[in-house]
């Protein structure tokens, strides 16, 4: 059984560090929320089913033109960007940045999460 606390605390763990991020969510690949820290107001049933669908299509995207995988898709607007990562064979990690944010320390930040939640699958496996 997954720890949903511990995500949670990984979630948490994130915003603390990262002032650049406003928004971020754990979601299954098929489109199933497991943590979030969302604004209030915002409908997490939508936002998981999106970013679930969001990194699918990139990943036959990719596939299609590579026939390699795809590690993230980014989306970027006025108000800000959207970032989907693969974390573990079937989470995903939704994260809204800052228009301002530094893309480089956002990827760092989201990569420290990836592996804080692998390490969590790890520690359920053993």
């Amino acid at each position: 059984m997954l720890d949903i606390a511990k995500f949670n605390e990984i979630l948490d763990e994130l915003h603390a560090d990262s002032a650049e991020i406003e928004a971020s969510a754990l979601i299954t690949d098929d489109g199933m929320m497991m943590a979030s820290h969302l604004p209030m107001g915002v409908n997490e049933e939508r936002i998981s089913a999106m970013s679930a669908a969001l990194l699918s299509v990139s990943e036959r995207m990719i596939d299609t033109l590579s026939g390699n995988e795809s590690e993230r898709v980014m989306v970027q607007s006025k108000v800000g960007y959207v970032i989907v990562s693969a974390v573990a064979e079937s989470l995903l990690l939704t994260v809204v940045a800052r228009p301002d944010a530094k893309l480089g320390m956002v990827f760092h930040d989201i990569k420290k999460a990836s592996q804080a939640v692998q390490a969590v699958l790890n520690s359920q496996v053993a």
